[in-house]
């Protein structure tokens, strides 16, 4: 477990805290650290749909971070955290669904809307 997830794997407060606090560079590697990637899942692997609601023409340079809570409350927790934090969530936020979908646009930390890191996922699927 990472020191952002307690013994049962929810978020601890300070990882609730992290989030509604970061900076928009900094809010998707605060998310990933305090998410569970047993119940949820966390990658940036888009369907061609999901580019195109996500505005893929509109941000070609960048990548998306594709969430699915997978109906875990500590996730969930996680996601009401990041939308406390107004600043990050509407320079990233790009898309959320019923059951639990969220896609996020990656902002690099070098600049505020430069490339994003390569293509990968982390966890979960």
């Amino acid at each position: 477990m990472s020191e952002w997830l307690n013994g049962d794997g929810y978020p601890t407060e300070e990882a609730l805290i992290r989030i509604r606090q970061a900076a928009p560079r900094d809010v998707i590697a605060a998310i990933l650290d305090a998410w569970n990637h047993t119940y949820g899942s966390a990658n940036t692997n888009l369907s061609a749909s999901e580019e195109r609601v996500a505005g893929r023409g509109l941000w070609k340079s960048c990548e998306f971070l594709r969430l699915a809570t997978g109906g875990w409350s500590g996730n969930e927790d996680v996601i009401a955290a990041y939308e406390e934090n107004w600043l990050a969530r509407g320079l990233t936020w790009r898309l959320s669904a019923a059951g639990g979908l969220h896609i996020l646009r990656v902002i690099d930390s070098g600049s505020e809307g430069g490339a994003a890191p390569a293509r990968g996922s982390r966890g979960g699927s």
